[in-house]
Formats: C-alpha cells, structure tokens, sequence
C-alpha cells in the first residue's frame, strides 16, 4: 500500500477525515516520497527542458529557501504568475515547501487584470518566469508596502492553492483550496485512473484554470510525469493528436470544445493514450465507435476542488442525446435542490450543488474557508448549472 493509500479513510468531505489527514502523510511528503522512490525518474517536461524528480525537488527546495529568507511563513499567500512549463511546478512545489499557499496567476491575463487579482490577494511576493524554462525567479509585488500581511485564517488543514474564478457574474473570486481536499482529489484520480509511474500525462490547462492543479499532483505524487504540449497545438486538435501520439502519452486532459474535435479524427491502434479526460464546458458530442481510448467527461466548480462528478462517455445509443456529466467521485455527494435550496424529488428540475462549503469573504474578498464538506454540514451549496433529480 502507497502512503497516499494509507490516508484513504481520513481524505473526505467529513471533519472527522480531516481532523485525522493531520496525523497522515500530507502532500510534502507524498512528493518526497515520490522523489527518494525514483529520483533519476522524468518529472515534468517541455520542448524547452526537463527536470527529473531528484532536480525538481532541488531546485523547489532552494526557492522555498528564498522565500523563508525573504519571510515566507506558514499560511502566507504567494503569488505564482508562470507559464506552462517546468518552471511553474517548481513554483508551486517551491511555494508549498516554504510553508506558504500558492495563488496560481495566468501571466497572459491582462495586466489590469494580475493587478486587480495581486491586489485582492495581498500577496508581497511574486514568482514569475525567468529567461530559464527550468528556473523560476521572485520579486516583491506592489503590495509589499501594505499594513496587512497575506495570510489565510486558522482552518481544518493546511491550505494548498488559491485560485480566482472567471468573474463571469461579477468580480473574481478568490478561492482557497485545503489538502485534505487536494488529497482527496489526487487519491480518486489516481484509482479510477490506475495511474503508475510509467504514465505520461499532459499540462494543458492554464495555470488560472484550476483543471492545472489537478494535471500535476495526481501524477508527481504517484512518480509519473507530466508534459508540456506547444502553445499551438491547445488550439490545434490535429497537431494535438500527433502530439500526443510522438509523446506516447497516456492520459490526456483537454478542454471540451477541443476533445470534441479530437473525437472525430482518426487514431492509429497502438496509441498510448488510455483515457481523454475533458471538461470546463457542456460535453455536446459523443465518442464514436472504435476509439483506441476512453472518454471520461468531468463536472466540478473551483469551491469543490476541480472535479465533482466524472464518467466514461460511450457511443451515443439516441438520436440527439447529450453525455452525462457522470457520478460523484470519491469524497464528493451531489445535491439538487431548489431556489430556496431545499432537495428536490427524483425527476425534478433543480441546481446542481457539489460538496461544496458556504463560503465567506473578507474586505479583500478571498474566500477565507477551505471548502471540502458537503453540503448539510452548512445548509448552502454551490449552485452552478441545472439538472434533474434522478438523471
């Protein structure tokens, strides 16, 4: 058993599981464990470069230095404003290991944007991209002369990421995530995927999407490694696919518009791929017959940790019929409920709400619970897209 096995009991939406997830092994030393299993091992790849794990643990581990010299505490907010690369997962992992949460930043945002959100956040310190794809580097923000210091509330764990919604109904939102949850999403993926340390996967999302959290710490806690596809091919499905078949890799997450066109193209019989995982829009189109790989489609808001509900896709069996967004996963209950949020009975029209706690802002408006328990606890859920009870 896996010492990531061994906190299955304990990884839940329940405070009993998370007051437990103390005592177990936490997410620095399931990635030490990674590292002293297979140090020589691949860990994270780009055409630009590459890092065994026994190099990304190093160079992780001189960042947090810098950082803890730099006065980096415990339940610090650090701004993390990289691209997909090498460079980034040695940010985030340098950040965790100095004590400190990671607020994940896309730097091609629009710099009204990274200042709102740097702003919102308090963070004093930044790491960004360096003319090293491998080497991240840190700088003060605008926000290092502030009275009031980034830092997260007392909680049931510690907390792992932040991470700003779309602001689609209004502001970004600053959400933080705990490990236990964290913990929990990775020990679900990594069994419903069988994921090994012979497994390739992809980072593709953007580092503001927080589908990127769940592209890396399945598979750096489980000794697998993760690669970087070009710029060009997120929004090229065949250059993607070539892409994916040269770089033998094995489970694939892409956004839903772009595994759509990926389901229509033609696949040579012996590829790597064992599972395409997509989501972040309405699954419109089904798999056809034949396809050398499973089509896993995936529903979850950010306040639930990524992911809420998964399931494979199969060929359409009706004329006009949409995919299914799949079931709860470990950890998670799925609730549909009214407009003044009471459940609903089976065959009811109602809100989906996913393990998901009340969440609470403060005046700089980052959700200072970490969300991980499900909805009775509390009495509100997330409401995010209808459904139907029963479905």
């Amino acid at each position: 058993m896996s010492a990531l096995e061994s906190t299955a009991s304990q990884v839940g939406p329940s405070s009993e599981r998370a007051s437990a997830a103390v005592v177990a092994p936490g997410l620095q030393q399931l990635a030490s464990a990674a590292v002293a299993a297979n140090p020589a091992a691949l860990a994270v790849a780009c055409a630009a470069g590459r890092l065994s794990y026994e190099q990304l643990d190093r160079l992780a581990s001189e960042l947090a230095a810098e950082l803890q010299r730099l006065g980096v505490q415990g339940r610090d907010l650090v701004a993390l404003a990289v691209p997909r690369s090498p460079a980034m997962v040695v940010g985030a992992l340098g950040i965790l290991k100095a004590g400190a949460a990671y607020v994940s930043l896309d730097p091609s945002y629009p710099a009204e944007r990274l200042q709102f959100m740097l702003r919102d956040c308090g963070a004093h310190l930044i790491v960004e991209s360096s003319a090293d794809p491998l080497v991240p580097l840190v700088r003060a923000t605008e926000s290092n002369g502030a009275t009031r210091r980034a830092q997260l509330p007392a909680s049931d764990g510690p907390a792992s990421y932040v991470i700003y919604t779309s602001g689609s109904t209004g502001r970004p939102k600053g959400v933080v995530v705990c490990e236990p949850s964290l913990l929990n999403l990775v020990r679900w993926h990594q069994e419903a995927f069988a994921v090994t340390p012979e497994d390739r996967a992809t980072l593709m999302a953007s580092p503001g999407f927080d589908a990127s959290v769940w592209e890396l710490w399945p598979y750096l806690l489980a000794g697998a490694s993760v690669h970087v596809p070009p710029e060009e091919f997120r929004r090229d499905p065949a250059g993607l696919r070539d892409w994916l078949v040269e770089h033998r890799i094995t489970i694939a997450f892409v956004a839903t518009a772009i595994a759509e066109h990926l389901m229509t193209l033609s696949w040579p019989d012996d590829v790597a791929l064992r599972y395409l995982l997509t989501g972040g829009d309405a699954l419109l189109v089904s798999p056809p017959e034949g396809l050398p790989f499973e089509v896993i489609n995936n529903y979850g808001v950010t306040e639930a940790t990524v992911v809420s509900t998964s399931g494979r896709v199969g060929p359409a069996t009706t004329p006009g019929s949409t995919p299914s967004i799949g079931f709860p996963i470990m950890g998670a209950e799925l609730y549909v409920v009214d407009e003044k949020l009471a459940p609903v009975g089976a065959g009811e029209s109602g809100e989906h709400g996913a393990n998901a706690k009340h969440a609470h802002e403060d005046q700089r408006n980052i959700v200072s619970e970490c969300f991980g328990h499900a909805w009775p606890v509390n009495g509100r859920t997330h409401d995010d897209a209808d459904a139907s009870a029963g479905e």
